[in-house]
């Protein structure tokens, strides 16, 4: 295991970005090493961490497509162990609730790739009952599920909206330009750091668990239309 390595090193403290389900190896390691989590965290531990309000982010991507007027919105989430995947269809899910499109919630997918966002985009409109927008969870999820529209021989977002969890500059290039809820990066990794610091010096900190607004950048990738 590669934090066991990292240990054995001698180093004074571990920034993890954690996947999968090792909260308990986690747990372990920060019990001699200080350690702090990343955008990522698990709710039975202890441990620091510093994320993003990935509940809030699903819940504003969901509210602006309904607010220009989708109804049929499909999520297409990462894998269903990942807290963040989670947090954000939960947040998509009482979006849709709160304006009454609860019979319209659809979640897909358990992967954040391009090859989920593709598969998942193609079996969507292969069907009768077509969505007319689509929220994909990362934007690795988002590149295939234009590749899957475009190839489908429908365009964003004449045909399909189309909004994503996760900001890049290449999204104000693309296009059309990509909505997306953006995470503050920079502001995690600063906050990050300097609870491990902390830590390292043996202080005990006021605040151990950082959870921090996204942004919501609205592009040209969602049409207005009159449904609602």
């Amino acid at each position: 295991n590669c934090l066991f390595q990292l240990e054995a090193s001698g180093v004074e403290g571990i920034i993890v970005v954690p996947c999968g389900d090792c909260g308990a190896v986690l747990e372990n390691v920060g019990r001699r090493t200080p350690l702090v989590m990343l955008d990522r965290y698990f709710k039975e531990t202890s441990l620091p961490f510093v994320t993003c309000n990935n509940y809030k982010g699903g819940f504003d991507a969901a509210n602006a497509l309904i607010s220009a007027g989708c109804r049929h919105i499909v999520a297409i989430q990462g894998p269903e162990v990942s807290l963040p995947s989670s947090e954000r269809v939960k947040g998509y899910m009482d979006a849709m609730s709160a304006r009454e499109l609860g019979e319209f919630v659809k979640v897909v997918g358990n992967e954040f790739s391009q090859r989920c966002g593709y598969i998942e985009t193609k079996y969507l409109l292969s069907g009768s009952d077509r969505p007319d927008a689509i929220f994909a969870l990362s934007n690795t999820i988002m590149l295939g599920s234009i590749k899957a529209i475009r190839e489908s021989g429908l365009k964003v977002p004449e045909d399909i909206s189309l909004i994503c969890f996760d900001d890049n500059t290449y999204m104000d290039f693309m296009s059309p330009s990509v909505s997306s809820v953006a995470q503050p990066i920079p502001d995690m990794a600063s906050l990050a750091f300097k609870l491990l610091l902390d830590r390292i010096k043996g202080e005990t900190a006021a605040v151990s668990r950082v959870m921090l607004s996204p942004k919501l950048n609205l592009r040209e990738s969602i049409r207005k239309t009159n449904n609602i």
